[in-house]
């Protein structure tokens, strides 16, 4: 599966530009980042690239389409087939739409609903943690790097089993805090998704950083260019354990050169869970961009 999907990677790259979009969906690598999850189906429409996936449920638009002119006439292709994939049982349905995106279509013909909200931070706000909105993520930092002496190394495909062991236990610690069904199956499927990118970064070229504590991976983080303004953080894991180690990789991410042409850091969704919520307003978002699905109304 991941070779037939890596040929398609060169004319997703090619399209995706026509979109303008900042969410974390308009990448390849996070199409191939849940490969085992779903099915994609790439057809050419209208001379737009539409990328359907499919699951046990059947079969839907990852996102919308994707070319110089996308039109209701490409959309209403789109669901033609979709519907001739899933029959009357399955409703068919485009994820992922922006609030930009919603602009071309008629609320006569469509129904949307609230997917979830990305959040955006300046990246000169995470290099700088300055004043009084990061007063506690300055001391945080401040802790770490008095108590800690760590290493800051670019992830290296190598490390990648070092990093998924961590991944573990992490997630461990993260489930005794909560007990809600959503943020586990949650960090389920995070798990799956970071083996696949970790163990393929050298195919898909993302960046990334890990953080050593006596020659031991304590944390580390990865993502990818949405476009030449934004830069999407797709994980972070840390073990909980070193005070302040979260903000520290976070601050080094923003800092590292590989990234100095991006305005925007793009930490993707809270998957609608307060907790996750709550740390990803700690660091003051610039933008929080919703996202929603739409359906045709009967």
């Amino acid at each position: 599966m991941s070779k037939q999907l890596l040929k398609y990677k060169k004319i997703v790259e090619q399209y995706l530009p026509y979109a303008k979009e900042d969410l974390s969906v308009f990448s390849f690598v996070n199409i191939f980042a849940w490969k085992d999850f779903f099915d994609f189906d790439f057809k050419m429409i209208n001379g737009n690239l539409c990328i359907f996936a499919k699951d046990a449920l059947g079969s839907f638009m990852y996102l919308p389409p994707l070319g110089k002119n996308v039109t209701e006439k490409t959309i209403e292709k789109c669901f033609c087939y979709m519907k001739s994939r899933n029959g009357k049982s399955r409703v068919a349905r485009i994820e992922n739409i922006s609030e930009k995106f919603r602009a071309i279509l008629s609320d006569k013909k469509y129904s949307f609903y609230h997917k979830a909200n990305e959040y955006f931070y300046k990246k000169e706000d995470i290099m700088q943690l300055r004043g009084n909105a990061y007063k506690s993520k300055r001391s945080d930092y401040n802790f770490f790097i008095k108590n800690y002496d760590a290493r800051v190394l670019p992830f290296k495909e190598s490390m990648a089993r070092e990093c998924l062991d961590l991944y573990e236990a992490w997630a461990k610690e993260r489930k005794k805090i909560s007990e809600d069904e959503i943020f586990h199956q949650m960090l389920e499927d995070s798990r799956q998704a970071h083996q696949v990118l970790l163990k393929n970064a050298e195919k898909l070229g993302f960046r990334g950083l890990v953080v050593k504590i006596k020659k031991k991976i304590k944390a580390y983080t990865f993502g990818f260019e949405i476009n030449k303004n934004v830069f999407c953080v797709f994980g972070e894991v840390a073990d909980l354990s070193f005070k302040g180690l979260p903000t520290f990789i976070f601050k080094e991410l923003a800092q590292d050169i590989r990234l100095k042409k991006y305005k925007f850091l793009n930490v993707m969704d809270d998957f609608g869970l307060d907790n996750i919520t709550r740390t990803k307003m700690s660091f003051r978002p610039a933008l929080i961009l919703p996202m929603s699905c739409v359906k045709e109304k009967d």
